[in-house]
């Protein structure tokens, strides 16, 4: 059966949990990277046990 729009159950967003760690340059970093996620759908929760993927973002150069 070809997929057609009457007979697809609606997709539900993603959910996306986020925690950037170390210096600005990470939550720069972050900033960007969530709002490519939501311009490509995903939704940003505020806590883990909502979320299907949780990410951590640091950058290297703030561990040196």
């Amino acid at each position: 059966m070809k997929s057609t729009p009457e007979n697809t159950a609606p997709q539900r967003a993603k959910k996306v949990g986020f925690v950037s760690l170390g210096c600005p340059k990470a939550t720069v970093d972050s900033e960007h990277i969530l709002t490519q996620l939501r311009a490509e759908g995903y939704d940003i929760v505020p806590t883990y046990e909502d979320a299907d993927l949780v990410v951590v973002n640091r950058t290297r150069r703030c561990w040196r």
